[in-house]
């Protein structure tokens, strides 16, 4: 067995590449392992929000490329929160994590998955059913829904799960297909984004479960609104906007913490959360003024 923890580059700036690449392939259960032994047992065991502290939303965001020394000698030193940092990327990361480079592997691995999935659809056809032709439509991608029975199992025992089975793109908010390049003028786009925003309202969520993933799904959106152009707003008003969701995705950070912990009721973590939706909405309307006056 080759030992991946002896390939680990010691210039920093490879170091955080190398292992984002880790945090996305197929040997991370290997590497964790290798880390232990080396490392050996810790005093103490820090969670992944203490051990990286404010630049959890900024890694989750944009990777390792920003993560100071100290809390990245952390993950090093204790690294079963590299298993809770792969989790927390699939669940909560942004558009950076899509672009870590997979190896040769991987792709095998996604291959040989699609082919599982191809062959499915075979094995649950009748005998009246004729073989697919080359004609035929194209097989199944890992994210669609059809296919998530059968890439649990499978991906899951390749180790690969966390990345091919990406939440699918909601049908509401800033993530509905066209409504960040929606827009002819800048308040035309502010517009299109504050009434995005308000349909997180647009059904009632009474079970913990049903709210937590919507304030999940718009974290989500939040990070696909700082990647966008905004090709209608001056540099000024990108950045401005940029920040403000920062701000507004820490904001829904809390509310997620607050829901998990039981500290508040989910009625009242309802209300904060649609008083931050509100908020938000709020900036937009005004900016979108500023914009038309």
């Amino acid at each position: 067995m080759i030992l991946i923890a002896l390939d680990m580059p010691t210039e920093p700036v490879e170091l955080r590449q190398w292992l984002e690449r880790q945090l996305v392939g197929l040997d991370l259960h290997q590497l964790v392992d290798e880390l232990a032994v080396i490392h050996g047992p810790q005093t103490t065991n820090p969670s992944l929000e203490e051990a990286l502290g404010t630049e959890l939303p900024v890694v989750l965001n944009g990777g390792l490329s920003q993560l100071p020394t100290p809390p990245l000698r952390t993950l090093l030193t204790h690294p079963q929160l590299l298993f809770e940092l792969q989790e927390r990327a699939f669940i909560d990361g942004g558009e950076h994590w899509n672009r870590v480079p997979r190896g040769p592997e991987l792709s095998a691995a996604v291959e040989r998955v699609q082919e599982r999935i191809f062959q499915s659809d075979r094995i649950g056809s009748t005998p009246q059913t004729p073989p697919r032709s080359q004609s035929s439509p194209a097989r199944p991608q890992p994210n669609s829904r059809r296919a998530l029975i059968w890439l649990i199992p499978i991906a899951t025992a390749a180790g690969i799960a966390l990345f091919l089975l990406r939440p699918s793109v909601p049908d509401w908010g800033w993530e509905k297909p066209g409504v960040l390049t929606a827009g002819r003028t800048a308040a035309e786009h502010y517009l299109a984004l504050e009434q995005a925003a308000g349909e997180f309202d647009r059904v009632t969520l009474n079970r913990p479960a049903d709210l937590e993933r919507r304030l999940r799904e718009f974290r989500h959106a939040c990070d696909a609104l700082i990647e966008a152009p905004h090709a209608t707003l001056s540099a000024s008003g990108r950045q401005q906007l940029v920040d403000r969701c920062r701000l507004w995705a820490k904001k829904i950070d809390g509310h997620v913490a607050d829901l998990k912990s039981g500290e508040k009721s989910i009625d009242q973590v309802r209300l904060d959360a649609q008083a931050t939706v509100e908020a938000l909405r709020r900036f937009l309307r005004d900016e979108a003024a500023k914009a038309a006056a």
